[in-house]
């Protein structure tokens, strides 16, 4: 095959690497960067032992001669060596035998390019990775370094799982020996392994197959099966041309040359400590061990044992590379006797080259691991000698090491709250390890089971041993001087210290409470001071603890020359204590500022954390007592205050066009010569306003779940606003602070979590204009617990909802399952612009206007008074047998016994009543847009459609109304002209898109999506 037919596209059987620029192929295919030739060895097939066909060619050449791939029966067939091999005939072992095979990693003169395998394999599962390595991630990694070199896809590639064979050119060839027996030899090998692993770790990760860096393993040539009709269509590849490797480079980057055997191993192999004791063993008995009546005891694959030797399967077959995948478990291994072990290289070794680095340790480990030996179970296989040094090495062995194993082990299976508190803890073993001591292995360890990064977690090593140092020169310079009971030494014993230090901590600390425990963000918190509105405050910091830790301790330390002085607190200290995830601070859920009644009926007055609420008060002003006994006339005055505060909003309990009542009762005064309210008008909404400035205060009285104060206007303007203002200034003592709520259920879950997190009483949002459906709030709702996202981690944490939920609508809609979760609040100005056309002097209070928050200011002690006042008279009440028997609101059947006897009692009337109103008025609204949307999909099921056809297909004959009653209340009654009611109709229908599905009267399922086209809006639906 000539090169021009090999990038010919059109050439039958193969798959061109490069674009078919025929000027280029003919004329410099492919333009190499320098002229030097490739040298390799090329293989029949991998049974092929002949290494005497040494060929040298250019890269053109090389290149021309090996792209495409050709079918085949099996993954076998021609294969290379990209290396120049030493002649092997008459080459002696040392044990005088004459090698029988020249394709074994002491053969390797040098290495002229650089073969790696991305087999996209889970190590854990043998599956493919979910998020494998695709030709355009090795495109980009070509680009980014500028290498030269080709892929292409192997004889196991499939396009559910991708493999590649990534092939780099050398600049020049890499040296490893000159002669058989060079002693540079294995290290310069060990050098290409590791800049080998260097480069493909930065090619693909953890995707590339480890078996492979072996320096005489052979690759096949480009393959697909035969007996596969697809095969031809997934081969790929492509060269690259770019700047040939310098692998000297490559090498010097990584660490030094390495002068002795046991540094030579990975560092970044994750030993555990019982591997770390089994190393010091085997280093002192490995001269005396019986490895083959070992493996014939104790292996379960071993075959019959001959004289000198036995046969066994390989332990680390798995991780061998088969071409499935996964390990057959036949690979065979071969274990020596004492004697035989003399004339071999080492007393147990496997026949597979990716077992070409293990040492024999590594097999006789694996077998104790796999079949739950003890060290113990070594010493018959000794020598009187190895007895003796077994016996040495034992009492050598570093005791702290199984503790920090056992440490590890304990953060993999800690609880989330835990975990970081164990992890400092195993921080503090790793860095008192003596020295000599492998800890990098214990770090690598820890970062599996911790997540966080490997320099991260040495750093806090590092410090940690620092502060150790200073421990111990503390102690170098110890005298002994009278001790406080506030003063600790961390100089003198840190377990001590530490242990005294948290006693304090938590003594000081549960007198006044500052530092707490908050199950939402499942962490310590504290409550800054000096700021008006404070938030629970993460203790996430060093700085923030050094703080808190100074107010109840003192470090001090002693030495001869200046006696006994003060010293910040040492960092070891800090994180002992802040690590410690079972001290002992209280639970705290809120922050509070008016009194709270508790569990029990009592009313909590103190200034800070009480633990019947589990919340923290911070007092806006100094509030009025209520009496011992609570009379009919203190519950009369109570109620006139509050129905003074609501009285000049637009309650209504008609959900449907314009109450018909009017808001003011014609004709009638009030002493003060102001229009008298109409109080038959939104009797139940009016009660229902009461009960969302009752739910705060008497929640720890209500055992379950409270529902959702919906607060639902027709116009902007209607007073929502003002009606929050009145709850934020009696609960919080200053104005509304609300938000607007998210459009989608990740936003609202975050601004939710959000609240909750700070340790808010009221979560309110304000002015909501768009369809709600949020399934997680629902049950949340309902549930009384809210599972969120941990703020600053990807945790999930479930946590009791004590907040007071209120939102106000303002043109919006809810879905099904929220409408059943609401308390409705109803007001209607009965006006076209409330905000503008209502007369100055009609609202006494200036309700709706500007005067009303002066009001407020003036008389919210009192009525923090009286919500008071009618909550102890229901208590009062309650102890003499009373027991509500009123209407109960559905999925909160505790929260309308409180709420609706402490209105009872009061003499109002009205709660729970318009439930069943709102909710028939909402859902026959419902039905009204379904038989819209059913008479739109009926003329256009199968085509896309814009505002303007739907107002059409709606509209009555004139053109100006719309045959359903679609839009909001207050616009239907309009004519309009019909741009008008194009835009409304718009409207609507970006409405119903908000939606997931719509259940038509005809019992199709459809959804209504909305796309861009040439600058406009189109809908289309589509059948579920």
């Amino acid at each position: 095959m000539s090169i021009d037919q090999l990038f010919d596209p059109q050439f039958p059987g193969t798959t061109p690497y490069i674009p078919a620029d025929t000027s280029r192929v003919r004329n410099d295919l492919p333009k190499v960067k320098r002229a030097n030739n490739v040298t390799y060895h090329h293989f029949m097939s991998s049974r092929d032992t002949d290494t005497s066909n040494k060929v040298c060619e250019g890269i053109k050449e090389f290149v021309a001669g090996r792209m495409c791939h050709r079918p085949q029966g099996e993954k076998d067939g021609a294969a290379i060596i990209g290396a120049e091999l030493i002649r092997f005939e008459g080459q002696k072992k040392p044990n005088g035998e004459t090698y029988k095979s020249g394709r074994l990693d002491e053969f390797v003169s040098s290495i002229s390019l650089l073969q790696i395998d991305i087999d996209n394999t889970d190590k854990e599962t043998k599956q493919c990775r979910g998020r494998p390595i695709g030709a355009e991630d090795i495109e980009a990694w070509f680009a980014k370094t500028g290498y030269q070199g080709y892929y292409y896809t192997t004889f196991s590639h499939r396009p559910e799982w991708p493999r590649f064979r990534v092939v780099l050119f050398f600049n020049k060839p890499f040296k490893i020996r000159d002669h058989l027996h060079d002693p540079e030899g294995q290290q310069r090998a060990k050098l290409y392994q590791e800049g080998y692993a260097a480069l493909a770790q930065g090619l693909c990760g953890d995707n590339w197959d480890r078996s492979c860096k072996n320096l005489s393993r052979i690759f096949y040539c480009p393959a697909y099966p035969k007996d596969n009709p697809d095969a031809k269509s997934w081969a790929l590849g492509k060269f690259i041309d770019g700047n040939p490797i310098d692998f000297d480079e490559v090498v010097q980057k990584l660490s030094p040359v390495p002068t002795r055997r046991a540094n030579l191993r990975s560092k970044s192999r994750v030993v555990s400590a019982k591997r770390q004791q089994f190393d010091v063993i085997w280093r002192a008995v490995r001269q005396n061990f019986d490895a083959a009546s070992f493996v014939s005891r104790h292996d379960r694959t071993a075959k019959e044992r001959t004289a000198e030797k036995v046969e066994f399967f390989c332990p680390f077959d798995e991780e061998h590379g088969h071409p499935d995948g996964e390990g057959s478990g036949k690979t065979p291994a071969v274990a020596f006797s004492p004697a035989a072990a003399q004339h071999q290289t080492a007393t147990l070794h496997c026949l597979h080259d990716g077992c070409h680095e293990r040492t024999p340790g590594d097999f006789v480990f694996a077998i104790l691991e796999r079949e739950r030996l003890d060290f113990e179970d070594l010493r018959e296989f000794l020598d009187d000698e190895g007895e003796s040094r077994f016996d040495d090495a034992v009492a050598t062995l570093v005791p702290d090491y199984n503790q920090v194993d056992e440490a590890i082990s304990a953060v993999d299976a800690a609880e989330r709250g835990k975990k970081d508190g164990l992890a400092f803890t195993a921080v503090n073993m790793i860095a008192r390890l003596p020295a000599g001591v492998d800890s990098e292995r214990a770090i690598a360890a820890l970062v599996q089971v911790w997540g966080k990064s490997e320099t991260r977690i040495a750093k806090m090593v590092r410090d940690e041993r620092k502060a150790q140092r200073t421990v111990r020169a503390l102690e170098a310079e110890f005298t002994e001087f009278e001790e406080n009971p506030d003063e600790v030494f961390p100089g003198q014993d840190f377990d001590s210290a530490l242990a005294k230090a948290t006693q304090l901590l938590e003594a000081g600390n549960g007198k006044n409470p500052r530092i707490f425990y908050s199950p939402f963000q499942q962490g310590y918190v504290r409550i800054p001071s000096g700021r008006e509105d404070p938030n629970l405050e993460t203790l996430s910091s060093e700085a923030k603890w050094i703080h808190e830790i100074g107010k109840h301790v003192r470090c001090m330390h002693r030495c001869k020359t200046r006696g006994k002085y003060s010293i910040p607190p040492p960092q070891s200290l800090i994180r002992g204590i802040y690590g410690n995830p079972e001290l002992l601070v209280p639970n705290c859920q809120s922050i509070v500022h008016v009194p709270l009644f508790d569990t029990n009926g009592k009313l909590r007055t103190e200034r800070g954390y009480d633990g019947f609420t589990k919340s923290y008060l911070i007092p806006w002003g100094k509030f009025r007592a209520i009496p011992d006994e609570i009379l009919p006339a203190h519950v009369a005055d109570a109620v006139a205050l509050l129905m003074l505060a609501i009285r000049d909003f637009p309650f209504s309990d008609n959900f449907v066009g314009v109450d018909p009542l009017p808001v003011r009762v014609d004709g009638e005064t009030d002493d003060d010569g102001f229009p008298a309210p109409n109080l038959k008008r939104g009797r139940s909404s009016r009660a229902h306003a009461l009960a969302m400035l009752l739910t705060p205060i008497a929640r720890n009285l209500i055992r379950g779940p409270t529902p959702i104060h919906f607060i639902d206007k027709p116009k902007p303007g209607t007073g929502a606003g003002f009606l929050l203002d009145l709850l934020f200034h009696v609960i919080e003592g200053r104005r509304a602070s609300v938000f607007a709520l998210g459009l989608d259920e990740a936003e609202r879950g975050k601004q939710i979590t959000t609240k909750l997190a700070a340790g808010k009483a009221i979560i309110a949002a304000d002015n909501i204009n768009h369809h709600v459906d949020d399934a997680a709030l629902a049950a949340a709702i309902s549930g009384g617990y809210w599972e969120g996202r941990k703020l600053g981690k990807s945790e999930d944490v479930e946590v009791p909802i004590n907040a007071t939920y209120v939102f106000a609508c303002n043109t919006g809609s809810l879905s099904q399952e929220l409408m059943e979760r609401v308390l409705p609040i109803r007001m209607d100005a009965a006006l076209d612009n409330p905000a503008n056309e209502r007369p100055a002097t009609y609202y006494k209070l200036h309700a709706l206007g500007k005067l009303y928050g002066e009001w407020l200011e003036a008389n919210k002690l009192e009525l923090v008074w009286a919500l008071h006042i009618l909550i102890a008279a229901w208590l009062q009440e309650k102890a003499k047998g009373y027991v509500y028997d009123g209407r109960v609101q559905p999925r909160f059947p505790d929260y309308s016994r409180v709420i609706g006897g402490i209105l009872e009692v009061a003499g109002v009337e009205g709660f729970a009543l318009n439930r069943e109103a709102y909710l028939a008025s909402r859902n026959d609204e419902r039905q009204v847009h379904r038989e819209a949307l059913l008479h739109l999909f009926r003329i256009n099921s199968e085509n896309p459609f814009s505002a303007a056809d739907a107002s059409s297909h709606l509209a009555t004959g004139d053109g100006n109304r719309l045959k359903f009653d679609i839009l909001p209340r207050e616009r239907r009654d309009r004519t309009r002209s019909s741009e008008g009611l194009q835009i409304s109709v718009g409207r609507w229908l970006a409405s119903m898109c908000a939606q997931a599905v719509h259940a038509l009267p005809d019992g199709t399922t459809v959804a209504l999506t909305k796309a861009k086209r040439n600058g406009a809006g189109e809908y289309s639906f589509e059948k579920m």
